[in-house]
């Protein structure tokens, strides 16, 4: 004899609530008990940064400028894309940091899933995915040391989290050739002159 399907989601609700009282939730990045989502209210992302923004690049705008005009840079030389889209403003939110950081450094690819969704939404909600016109995200892959180094590649757990929010197929780079050290090491060059090639 089987159970009915009210009887199921009575048993669910049940455990979930036993669940939680034997581990209630916690915030993913602190461990703060006053939590309601993945993040307390200290750590949760931000939706967007801070307007204005470029509408290619995403840089900040001064004040006076309307959101999506074009920066100095932008106007000058096309940067190559057609438009950027950014989930945070690292320096004006600097809440963001401590994710990254976790995420690239302190062998955390759990962040990666609630990063990524928040980048999904961030992606459907800029209105750059156009119905019709196949997207794709294409993580920029970790060299193989480096990935041996950090444990996991953080890029394309971002991308595929990200992907499965918007629903974007996520294309996987066959690999990276040269090991470049990571910006703001020692020798290092600008993130722009490492993407090269």
């Amino acid at each position: 004899m089987g159970f009915s399907g009210g009887m199921r989601a009575v048993l669910g609700r049940a455990w979930l609530e036993l669940a939680d009282a034997l581990y209630p939730p916690r915030c993913i990045l602190c461990g703060d008990p006053d939590c309601d989502g993945p993040a307390c209210a200290a750590c949760a992302l931000p939706a967007a940064p801070p307007p204005p923004r470029c509408g290619r690049c995403s840089a900040a705008l001064a004040p006076a400028l309307p959101d999506g005009y074009l920066c100095a840079a932008c106007r000058l030389r096309s940067p190559g894309f057609a438009r950027l889209v950014a989930l945070a403003d690292y320096r004006a939110q600097p809440v963001v940091r401590p994710w990254l950081m976790a995420l690239k450094y302190g062998r955390r690819p759990d962040l990666a899933q609630p990063l990524g969704l928040a980048l999904g939404r961030r992606l459907l909600e800029s209105g750059c995915l156009r119905d019709g016109i196949r997207e794709v995200l294409v993580p920029v892959p970790l060299h193989p040391w480096r990935r041996l180094e950090r444990g996991c590649d953080q890029a394309l757990l971002l991308a595929r989290a990200a992907g499965e929010a918007a629903g974007v197929e996520v294309l996987r780079p066959q690999g990276r050739r040269p090991a470049t050290p990571p910006p703001g090491a020692p020798g290092s060059v600008t993130r722009r002159a490492n993407g090269r090639g």
